[in-house]
């Protein structure tokens, strides 16, 4: 389907219906995708799936209200279905003063290349051959990898229409492959399991086997891996770590939870809440980014947002609604859960700033503290105090290098004052798909040994 030609069909009838009604502000959003998964297994694929859904979304404001509806099937029937609901939502919904859709832009912001063609010319034979490479990466990493699951290749093109009565009209096309895996390690009666994945906006960006070999790798590192200790520790988050820890605090940064009260860092603007070595960045124009895009899900540019200064809170992620009821600038951030829902605050590709020191500096300055590889319930933890309790697993070192592997471990805390303790921040930062961070030398991480 030419998707291209089927949304301004979809905006016309549209305009028309609407102009019978007399309802003057609307706003339109198209999107479509071809996705793509393959599993490999025992050298053979696995599971292959394919589909190319696609829908529209239609927002109104009529007499101050806001209407809703959509449609995953925009057909002249489904469209008018769709004019008439949004329509009535708006009527009997509470009027708002803040209501309101993006004007347009003459200037959008440079986001280098979004969309590779190579992943629709390559021949469905070399993606398969793909799949079957994350799995022998991992295979082959160390003999005592002994069977893998989830040896996964995916890719996803999409393009995303958006279409308002100010005048703004913005489109764009936009490709992502990816590569996961897990796998299982074996000696002398211990299993242990790896895991990794990697994410990239072009074909060639992504590397099959190296993301098995990691996996692998990661399990095999493990193996004889003893009780966690007890006690407070220098701890070397690695970045995978990191980037987990930011994800559950990233929800903190958005106006729409700090309007609310379901923020962390409610009331906290322009003070010091993490350690002066920590700044965190949401940029929605990164070049290379997964999330990165000319323009957010209801049409104003994006850009890039310094959420965190040195330690320093210095801002949130708006989207129009949520700035308007603030006073405040729209920061490009507005995000959908597909065309079923409204838009809202979300995050682009967000991460802290890397630092100078490698990894391997980090890991001496740790001294005799521990590598922390793996948090078992990050997603548990309180997005409005920060507090947690979860599993841990990891290293502990001795004269800042590894010593032993240990598993069963429990950590205790809060994101706030962990993030206060860091003390070195590495310069390995690394993205787990929209969220990046480096490796975090902390201070002071409570363990309890199982």
């Amino acid at each position: 389907m030419d998707h291209e030609q089927n949304f301004d069909r979809v905006a016309q009838s549209v305009a028309k219906a609407l102009e019978k009604r007399r309802v003057d502000l609307y706003e339109l959003f198209y999107s479509a995708s071809r996705r793509l998964s393959i599993e490999a297994e025992g050298g053979a694929v696995e599971d292959y799936r394919f589909a190319e859904p696609y829908g529209v979304a239609l927002r109104v404001i009529n007499a101050g209200g806001m209407g809703f509806s959509f449609s995953t099937r925009p057909d002249e029937a489904a469209v008018q279905l769709m004019v008439s609901s949004a329509c009535d939502g708006a009527r009997y919904s509470t009027p708002d003063e803040h209501y309101a859709f993006a004007e347009p832009t003459d200037r959008l912001p440079e986001t280098g290349p979004l969309f590779d063609e190579a992943i629709e010319s390559v021949p469905i034979e070399e993606k398969i051959k793909r799949a079957l490479a994350v799995e022998k990466g991992a295979l082959g990493a160390d003999p005592r990898v002994a069977r893998v699951r989830s040896a996964r290749y995916a890719e996803s093109v999409y393009e995303v229409f958006i279409k308002n009565s100010l005048g703004l009209s913005a489109r764009y096309k936009k490709s992502v492959v990816s590569a996961q895996l897990m796998a299982t390690a074996e000696e002398a009666g211990d299993q242990e399991m790896g895991y990794d994945a990697d994410y990239s906006i072009t074909y060639a960006g992504l590397d099959p086997t190296l993301v098995g070999r990691r996996a692998g790798i990661a399990a095999v590192e493990r193996l004889g891996a003893r009780k966690a200790p007890t006690g407070a520790f220098r701890a070397l988050l690695t970045n995978e770590v990191a980037a987990e820890l930011l994800g559950v605090l990233s929800s903190s940064f958005l106006a729409e939870n700090v309007l609310k009260g379901k923020s962390m860092l409610a009331g906290k603007e322009d003070t010091r809440i993490f350690s002066p070595q920590v700044t965190v960045i949401d940029d929605g124009v990164m070049a290379g980014g997964i999330a990165s895009a000319p323009v957010d899900d209801e049409g104003v540019a994006r850009r890039r947002v310094e959420l965190v200064g040195n330690g320093v809170l210095t801002g949130f992620l708006y989207d129009l609604l949520s700035a308007r009821r603030a006073g405040k600038r729209p920061t490009g951030c507005a995000a959908r859960d597909g065309v079923a829902s409204s838009p809202a605050p979300g995050t682009a590709n967000i991460f802290i700033a890397p630092g100078k020191k490698s990894p391997e500096d980090l890991l001496g300055d740790a001294g005799s503290g521990v590598v922390i590889t793996e948090l078992m319930g990050v997603h548990t933890a309180n997005p409005v105090t920060g507090e947690f309790s979860v599993g841990a697993v990891g290293f502990v070192c001795e004269g800042g290098k590894k010593k032993y592997a240990f598993k069963e471990g429990a950590v205790a805390g809060d994101l706030l004052s962990l993030f206060d303790r860091v003390v070195g921040v590495g310069s390995d930062l690394r993205f787990f798909g929209g969220v990046g961070a480096p490796s975090l030398l902390v201070e002071g991480l409570d363990i309890s040994g199982k």
